[in-house]
């Protein structure tokens, strides 16, 4: 992939993770839509200890008709409980007139639950979603939790399906999922990327139930209509998930992001200002992008898919300071699905951050890219 030559600073940074929407309750499970539509959802964290409640925090929920949300907070904290650092959570999604996708995540930092006996270093959970009309498939690819002790003992990175750790007095449940969908028009997925469950002994009822990293992504299509009520000769691209260093300096040494962009301001297209997230968890650096806007087009040399090189304006964050005005510019390529192992993502701030000089990526580990038009 072609890069743009930047001055580099020694910096280390970090940004938020974009968080994808999905709401916390159950296993995520994502909500109906009327015909053609996408759904997501996403948040950091869920409590119900004893008498002490959390609800979903913080969380967003994707519009029916696609777009992008975005929250993020800078922690949680109930002593004896649960305490976190920064939590993000982001959802994108689009349908057009051959292809729908949506695309959830969210991350917790620094995680402790019920004073130590649950850690985690940080807890990342990803759900896709896409449908071309013919078939339509869902997965959770990238959804990990980084450095997890139970009750004293490592058990390192997890990142199976429905991992199930013994815990006294209940179980850890790692990459918890449903799915839901009949594979052709519709798909579904919800996630949550740990969750405890902690049981009186004499009767089994559910004392303690934490969720942490909750997504939820989903897709049903027919008769399609572009999103944004973008007409049909507008490209636009959405996409979410994660891309990793290969070796990876540490455990947390990947990146996530989520953004929608349209090569808006033309004849043919007069879609939305898009926006794009995206955190690197080894460096601590953020970047809230307030523009992306489509320029050009090219083929991937790699796979064959489509690309699309994005220009913007944001702001960038090192750990956790204070923000600062910056332009950016991002490549993202569509190669078909499932977009792991395959699509690309990659972004260079002008403060002289480059994510493909830090190593990470392109390629995605996690997540999905779907250009639409």
């Amino acid at each position: 992939m072609r890069t743009v030559p930047v001055k580099r600073r020694p910096a280390r940074v970090l940004l938020p993770p974009l968080m994808l929407a999905l709401l916390l309750g159950v296993v995520v499970k994502a909500n109906s839509s009327p015909p053609d539509g996408v759904r997501g959802a996403a948040s950091g964290a869920t409590v119900a200890s004893g008498k002490t409640k959390v609800a979903a925090a913080p969380q967003v929920v994707l519009p029916g008709g696609g777009g992008a949300v975005f929250t993020e907070a800078p922690a949680i904290n109930v002593p004896d409980v649960v305490s976190t650092g920064a939590l993000s959570a982001i959802s994108n999604g689009a349908f057009g007139a051959t292809d729908t996708s949506s695309q959830s995540l969210a991350t917790s930092e620094d995680v402790n639950l019920l004073n130590g006996r649950v850690r985690a270093d940080l807890i990342v959970a990803i759900a896709s979603s896409a449908g071309d009309g013919a078939a339509a498939a869902s997965n959770s690819a990238g959804s990990e939790v980084v450095n997890l002790v139970v009750d004293g003992v490592p058990k390192g990175n997890v990142s199976g399906t429905n991992v199930g750790i013994p815990i006294a007095g209940g179980t850890v449940i790692v990459n918890e999922q449903t799915l839901g969908g009949d594979g052709s028009s519709t798909s579904d997925i919800g996630v949550n990327a740990l969750r405890v469950i902690l049981r009186d002994p004499w009767t089994w009822s559910v004392t303690d139930d934490f969720k942490v990293g909750s997504a939820s992504s989903g897709v049903t299509t027919g008769a399609f209509i572009p999103a944004w009520g973008v007409p049909q000769t507008c490209v636009f691209y959405t996409g979410g998930g994660r891309i990793d260093r290969d070796p990876p300096q540490s455990n947390q040494d990947f990146a996530t992001f989520g953004f929608n962009a349209t090569m808006r301001n033309t004849s043919d297209c007069q879609g939305p200002a898009g926006q794009l997230e995206y955190v690197d968890h080894f460096m601590r650096f953020k970047f809230h992008g307030t523009s992306a806007d489509i320029v050009s087009e090219f083929d991937d040399a790699d796979f064959g898919g489509k690309c699309a090189l994005i220009n913007g304006q944001g702001r960038y964050s090192i750990n956790n300071g204070p923000w600062t005005d910056s332009s950016y510019q991002a490549e993202v390529c569509d190669n078909g699905e499932p977009g792991v192992g395959r699509d690309k993502f990659m972004i260079e701030v002008a403060v002289g951050y480059n994510s493909l000089s830090e190593g990470k990526g392109p390629i995605l580990r996690g997540g999905n890219i779907q250009r639409h038009g």
